[in-house]
């Protein structure tokens, strides 16, 4: 079974428990299967599948948990600094547009 697919990526889905402090929500992990020929174990590597920062968080998890060479990481933080962007965009809007009126409220009392 398993052995025959140590290349292929796989998904863990994980249920709380009975001690549901540990594991508050259910989990996906990504990652691969390795066997560990001197324990003739099979070993799961893997990482928490998630996209933002409130899932990290909400797992109990910590972006420091995560190691520094992770992609991971990467995905998460860039996903962040978009969500930043987008409300500064919309507050630059929202600023301009109070402006423009300002600015016309102005030119009629001229």
């Amino acid at each position: 079974g398993i052995l025959t697919m140590l290349n292929t990526q796989f998904v863990v889905h994980l249920k709380p428990g009975r001690n549901k402090e540990r594991l508050p929500k259910v989990m996906d992990f990504k990652g691969q299967m390795i066997y560990l020929s001197e324990s003739s174990a099979v070993l799961f590597l893997g990482s928490p599948c998630v996209d933002k920062l409130e899932e990290f968080t909400y797992s109990g998890i910590y972006l420091s948990d995560i190691p520094i060479h992770s992609a991971l990481r990467d995905v998460v933080l860039t996903g962040e600094q978009a969500k930043a962007q987008d409300g500064l965009k919309k507050r630059m809007a929202k600023l301009k547009s109070a402006l423009e009126l300002a600015h016309e409220a102005l030119e009629e009392e001229k």
